[in-house]
């Protein structure tokens, strides 16, 4: 910008006292020093602009304070504040309050000062926080804190003296907040559950992990036991709402705390290095698994439809989703030890039996993204799920089948019943089988479009698993196992010292193992041997049932 005679008017007429003037308003408005220079800034900016472009303001002084009320509700709008109302008679306040100054650096050594108070008040511990905010905020009598807080009058004496010690260390060191005080990092999280109360899918824990709060305070207490303080100063949260977090996340196990008071999270966090590991890992696997895998079936798929198996004469197509993932859960099986995950679920605190697996945020080269559900009940299971395959995430969410239900249609294909031979409470059930695709009426008929294995009468899921024990007695396995060892490795590596050889670690291990049904299914949407439904058509080929 040309200097100019609007220019020199301003520097003659925005005297020092007037700097002065703005720089005091505005930090009254922000409460922080280099905001309210940023402030004055601006509005000195904007006032030049203005003169540039020939504006002659009839009152010096009334422009100026309203152009610097209109940079300062800008400033409000940015930092997402409420706009505080001011008036000239504010401004005149605001010029007695500096006159009344010896100098307007005190001022700002003052907001510093109270700005450090805060910081301290925020971080210090929760007895001790409420004590002085009892005495000095409250004005309230030792004797009457002591009445309230059930501590002798000596305790309370003595930690205001160790709070008013710590506050006035405290405001002379340099305290470095931590970078999620300001880049917050966000985790998504996977689910076991065996027992569906109340908790699943809205209450606790899931709700108590939907907040971006929450999320970091696991993150940063991940292997890194932490006090309030340490996660107070990392997140930028003052102390009583890292205190709000922490009660109910405690209260149902995700937090730890130690004998020393410290805090632990209470779950596996894979990170973004321990993922990109993983994914090489499972991306190597693929390459060796997925055809050999497909080549047993593809060879065997003759003696696989003489079984005899409802809708075993599917296209081949929609038939190789079943096969593929009983194939994989098969084989996931052996390489565990015949373990089950359901046999190393906690019982929590409410009686509900659940695990979590977290994962950091990333940007993944392929999507892994993938749902199971299991319903037993008796000698029977209904199985449902679905995977992202070709960057689709296919089927949308898969329907978890009450038991009431899976009862009533495994007794419907067994004795092959009727629908006017149902009474009017299962016909209710059967009405809810229809809505969510499981099961289609004809005439007086139930049907359903998805494979399923008589398993108590014939043994049809096992006469499967013997047409395709190549797989599990060769190099398949073989493959898959060593698979497995690197991933239990890869996540040794990254878990907790207490947890390393238990059942989180197993978790965590199988957790991951579950992403292989992306790899293999996207190998075999590839290779032309899976296709994937139009919308509304063979919509439960992700289902299969076992009777």
């Amino acid at each position: 910008m040309n200097d100019g005679p609007m220019s020199n008017t301003l520097l003659t007429e925005l005297s020092e006292e007037r700097l002065q003037w703005l720089f005091y308003f505005a930090l009254k408005k922000t409460g922080i020093p280099h905001e309210a220079e940023d402030l004055v800034q601006e509005t000195a900016l904007e006032m030049m602009k203005m003169l540039s472009r020939g504006y002659e303001p009839d009152s010096f002084d009334a422009w100026m304070w309203t152009v610097a009320k209109k940079r300062y509700a800008r400033w409000c709008k940015h930092k997402k504040k409420r706009l505080s109302r001011f008036e000239s008679e504010d401004i005149l306040c605001y010029a007695n309050e500096i006159a009344s100054e010896e100098n307007v650096e005190d001022a700002v050594f003052l907001a510093e000062d109270i700005e450090l108070l805060r910081r301290e008040l925020a971080l210090l511990a929760k007895d001790y926080r409420e004590i002085i905010v009892a005495y000095y905020f409250e004005n309230r009598r030792i004797e009457s804190i002591s009445h309230v807080s059930g501590l002798p009058a000596g305790t309370i004496k003595r930690k205001l003296y160790e709070a008013r010690k710590s506050i006035k260390e405290g405001m002379t060191m340099a305290r470095a907040k931590g970078q999620r005080s300001f880049a917050p990092d966000d985790i998504s999280f996977g689910y076991y559950v065996t027992k569906t109360a109340e908790s699943y899918p809205f209450g606790k824990p899931w709700s108590l992990l939907s907040g971006l709060a929450a999320k970091n305070i696991a993150l940063e207490a991940y292997n890194n036991p932490s006090t309030i303080e340490d996660l107070s100063l990392a997140l930028g949260i003052a102390s009583p709402y890292i205190e709000d977090e922490l009660e109910s996340l405690l209260e149902t196990e995700l937090m730890v705390r130690h004998g020393d008071g410290r805090l632990e999270t209470n779950f596996i966090i894979l990170d973004k290095r321990t993922q990109e590991r993983l994914y090489e890992l499972g991306e190597e696997a693929g390459n060796s698994v997925c055809p050999l895998i497909c080549e047993v079936i593809d060879k065997n798929i003759s003696n696989i439809k003489e079984i005899g198996f409802i809708n075993h004469a599917l296209p081949e197509e929609y038939l190789y989703w079943c096969l593929l993932y009983s194939t994989l859960e098969r084989l996931t099986f052996m390489v565990t030890g015949n373990k089950n995950v359901e046999d190393f679920l906690t019982k929590r605190p409410n009686g509900d039996v659940w695990d979590i697996l977290a994962a950091e945020n990333w940007e993944a080269p392929v999507d892994y993204s993938n749902i199971s559900m299991k319903t037993c009940c008796a000698d029977s299971y209904a199985e449902s799920f679905c995977v992202s395959v070709n960057g689709l995430f296919t089927f949308g969410s898969p329907y978890t089948m009450p038991k009431e239900e899976l009862l009533l249609l495994t007794d419907i294909i067994r004795q092959n019943r009727a629908v006017s031979s149902l009474d009017e409470s299962e016909k209710l059930l059967l009405d809810n089988l229809v809505a969510n695709n499981v099961a289609t009426l004809s005439k007086d008929s139930v049907k359903v479009d998805f494979p399923v294995f008589n398993e108590s009468g014939r043994q049809e899921l096992t006469a499967y698993h013997t047409a395709v024990k190549e797989i599990y007695d060769g190099a398949a396995l073989d493959e898959f196992k060593a698979f497995y060892d690197a991933v239990r490795e890869v996540i040794s590596d990254t878990i907790s010292a207490r947890h390393k050889d238990d059942y989180v670690q197993f978790l965590g291990v199988v957790g991951w193992l579950s992403n292989f049904k992306c790899i293999l299914l996207r190998y075999a949407y590839e290779k032309g041997k899976v296709g994937i439904p139009e919308s509304g058509e063979m919509g439960n080929i992700n289902m299969l049932l076992v009777i």
